[in-house]
């Protein structure tokens, strides 16, 4: 398997069957033995996707998906499940008592102890993988992100007029000589 990073791997499907959702609306359900062969087509222009970005202590950063269906966070003697979805962006403080402030969807801020130790995580470019909340500065939900296609597949119509997606100068001020 080759991701949309070019990263390489290989090594066996572990589920029995895939679902896909078609154009139609409908789902369908294979087998893996069925399968043959599954591509991915990346033609056509760039799309944005919202993905979410982890920062680690050093700074680095990677984006992925957050695996884990709930996060618990204890905040004035309430402990309370969100959902990530309804998580803007998590900031971890290193305060023993309010170890993580969160920016709910809905503009609310929680601060307490985050009581989850392990964050189940599927990097875009690693498989699944599980990473301590201690390594993480912050974590960012919902964040834009451009999935980059081939430029050489794009359509005559999405290019400039000549070909090449370079404005040429007359294209920018017809009226010059």
């Amino acid at each position: 398997m080759q991701t949309i990073n070019n990263d390489l791997f290989s090594g066996t499907i572990l589920n029995d069957d895939i679902q896909i959702l078609l154009q139609t609306g409908s789902v369908e359900t294979l087998e893996i033995e069925m399968v043959k062969l599954i591509i991915l087509d990346t033609s056509g222009p760039s799309h944005p996707i919202s993905t979410t970005i982890f920062t680690t202590l050093n700074n680095d950063r990677f984006s992925g998906k957050l695996l884990n269906l709930g996060l618990r966070i204890e905040a004035d003697f309430t402990t309370t499940t969100f959902a990530p979805k309804d998580i803007n962006r998590i900031e971890f403080t290193g305060d023993a008592k309010k170890d993580a402030r969160v920016l709910l969807s809905n503009g609310d801020i929680v601060e307490g102890n985050l009581k989850v130790y392990d964050f189940l995580i599927a990097p875009d470019s690693l498989a699944r993988q599980t990473a301590e909340k201690s390594e993480f500065s912050s974590i960012q939900f919902n964040a834009k992100k451009m999935i980059l296609k081939e430029f050489d597949s794009l359509p005559a119509a999405e290019k400039d007029g000549d070909g090449d997606r370079v404005a040429d100068d007359q294209d920018r001020c017809p009226n010059t000589p």
